[in-house]
């Protein structure tokens, strides 16, 4: 008898900036998303156990991601963001 287990990420669009924003990595000016990703813990490919979250803010253009707090993730998703300002890109 055999088990196969692992892990495997499950992504979650959250939101879009309402306005376009300047990507540190490439310079592309377009509408980034706030993305959940959450590592499951899994039994013959079924996700089972949520075992870590994390909260990204991403590129479309060049699917650069930068690590956001929840706090931040939910700013976003309320609409008060900080957008369209150096404060978007500092590392926490």
């Amino acid at each position: 008898m055999f088990f196969i287990i692992g892990t495997k990420y499950k992504d979650k669009l959250l939101t879009e900036t309402p306005s376009s924003e300047l990507c540190m990595n490439c310079g592309e000016k377009s509408k980034h998303i706030v993305v959940r990703e959450r590592k499951y813990f899994s039994f013959f490919f079924i996700p089972i156990i949520p075992l870590h979250t994390r909260y990204v803010f991403k590129c479309p253009a060049c699917t650069y991601s930068r690590k956001i707090s929840r706090a931040e993730a939910k700013e976003y998703c309320n609409g008060t963001g900080m957008l369209d300002s150096g404060l978007a890109y500092s590392d926490n």
